[in-house]
């Protein structure tokens, strides 16, 4: 009980400043929706994940916060962070019929009800999925974060773990494009591997994709396993 009333407590938590490791303190108690976002003008940049999200875990938070602290210890103010979830289509597509019902709906609401990132207001992209439906979503994120948050592509960083390192290729050929991976336990030995492909050394060099780790190194989760676990009950 004590631990929940304190819990409670933080999220409510208010805090206004602006601190000098490029991360803002900002007053949201809460995830916030996409559309309901007020687009202006911004200097910053923007850290967002795409995803399934079925479902989101610590994992994703952990990913997007190591990605908010490299970019901040690179000099960049990180404006906001936001998880998008993928299609429902796409969804339906990868899983397998006996992982359950992920429905948009259902991916979006179980976002809203986590805690957001402690010092950078976060959003659940709860447009590009709807717009992209069979299509590659990528592609339509840069517009999403134009209209509703007002970044550039040059401002928007996508957030992919090592296992999707390679696909960060096409992306980054065009030169507006920035990428962070962060590096997981589990395919530390896959992704080294690749680090020194061309491609990848000169947007390295850069500054348009970011090499980092996940803070907690020690353990690997995955929402495939999390699927598993909660199909065997």
């Amino acid at each position: 009980m004590i631990i929940a009333i304190l819990d409670d407590f933080l999220d409510e938590f208010v805090a206004t400043m602006l601190t000098s490791t490029g991360i803002i303190m900002c007053e949201q108690a809460k995830i916030n929706t996409l559309s309901s976002a007020q687009p202006g003008i911004r200097e910053g940049v923007a850290v967002v994940m795409v995803g399934s999200f079925a479902p989101v875990h610590k994992g994703h938070f952990d990913a997007v916060h190591a990605a908010s602290t490299a970019l901040a210890g690179q000099g960049n103010l990180v404006e906001s962070v936001v998880l998008t979830p993928n299609s429902a289509e796409y969804v339906e597509r990868k899983l397998p019929e006996d992982h359950g019902e992920w429905t948009y709906e259902r991916r979006i609401h179980e976002i809203l009800g986590r805690s957001p990132h402690p010092h950078i207001p976060t959003y659940v992209d709860d447009v590009s999925g709807r717009l992209a439906r069979h299509e590659q979503i990528n592609g339509y994120v840069p517009v999403t974060m134009r209209r509703y948050l007002g970044f550039t592509a040059c401002q928007t960083y996508l957030v992919v773990g090592s296992d999707q390192l390679l696909s960060m290729e096409s992306h980054l050929e065009n030169e507006r494009n920035r990428a962070v991976c962060v590096l997981r336990p589990g395919s530390l030995d896959y992704a080294r591997d690749r680090l020194d492909l061309p491609w990848i050394a000169a947007a390295v060099e850069e500054g348009r994709f970011v090499i980092t780790e996940r803070e907690n190194m020690k353990t690997d989760i995955s929402s495939t396993a999390v699927r598993r676990s909660l199909v065997a009950g």
